[in-house]
């Protein structure tokens, strides 16, 4: 099904899609050149870092988007559609369904969806979409819960939350309007940064791949119980110092202008081929590829939580 069947006030602002063939494994391409132990982030920091044979590169962004439409198809009956939708609307996927993607096939499965949308008509838009995939609003509320946010300020860039749920795939996805034209600009304000990632039509993003391929991640003081707890049963290691750096990060402080040719900083990676020649600057969701990020060192002074209630340690 295509999105001609919108009719009345949404034909002009969802435009026609053009049916898009699924993509297919390439199983001539051999992929444990750029595997360890995770397929799917090493294909992204492989692709983000300094320029690789260009045959290789297009077959890893091949790779990389059958994962994802793979990933998706348990929500969506025809995902390229779905990625036809966050192209139109500039809406992001994040949360733990990402997290869970981008870590391993062999992770946790979430059955829920987060979907964050800008303001305006593009939150009218997917949701009706989600509406002729059959599925039906079950909950509303305004602001944003503690699941996603790890401070007040953060709970202030999130206008309302619509849950959605489709009974006969046994799924949900949550749909996080911005009070902004920019989907991506909650995200920063998450409660770890384990979650700190987000897939657009065009790139996947990870804002520290280090520390999530660990399995670490920073929380902020005033994340809940339950959020931490449903983090930790997974493995993960959630703390809020960093106990093996003995003073300030100097030149490897992460506040410093980022850039993906630099290791374990953050990682954007195409999962369009389109995408794989464009010059940095020019590529989508690029000024939060090079913007300064915040420190997570207790002993630096651009710690990130000293902004959310935490105190850095002093020398």
């Amino acid at each position: 099904m295509t999105l001609s069947r919108i009719r009345g006030d949404w034909a002009p602002i969802i435009p026609k899609l053009v049916e898009s063939p699924a993509p297919v494994h390439d199983p001539a391409f051999d992929f444990t050149c750029v595997t360890n132990r995770n397929l799917i982030l090493d294909i992204c920091a492989v692709n983000a870092s300094k320029p690789v044979n260009f045959d290789l590169a297009r077959a890893l962004v091949h790779e990389l988007n059958v994962r994802v439409h793979e990933g998706l198809a348990r929500f969506f009956p025809n995902p390229a559609e779905f990625m036809h939708i966050l192209a139109t609307t500039n809406a992001v996927v994040s949360g733990s369904w990402l997290l869970a993607f981008l870590l391993s096939p062999e992770s946790w499965q979430p059955k829920d969806l987060d979907v964050f949308v800008p303001r305006g008509p593009p939150g009218q838009v997917i949701e009706h979409y989600l509406q002729l995939m059959g599925y039906v609003c079950t909950r509303s509320f305004d602001g944003i819960s503690a699941m996603y946010i790890g401070d007040e300020n953060a709970m202030q860039r999130v206008s309302y939350v619509n849950t959605w749920t489709n009974d006969a795939l046994g799924v949900s996805v949550d749909i996080a309007i911005s009070v902004t034209d920019f989907a991506v600009d909650v995200i920063r304000g998450f409660h770890s940064t384990i979650v700190m990632n987000m897939l657009s039509a065009s790139h996947i993003i990870i804002m520290f791949p280090d520390l999530t391929l660990r399995n670490v991640g920073y929380a902020v003081p005033s994340m809940t119980p339950a959020v931490r707890a449903k983090y930790t049963d997974r493995g993960f290691d959630l703390v809020s110092s960093n106990d093996h750096l003995d003073g300030p990060c100097g030149l490897a402080c992460p506040s410093l202008v980022r850039s993906a040719f630099h290791p374990k900083t953050t990682v954007i990676a195409p999962i369009d081929s389109r995408f794989l020649t464009l010059r940095p600057a020019v590529t989508p969701l690029a000024k939060y590829w090079s913007a300064p990020v915040s420190c997570v060192n207790p002993k630096c002074i651009n710690n990130v939580f000293v902004k959310m209630g935490g105190k850095p340690v002093e020398d």
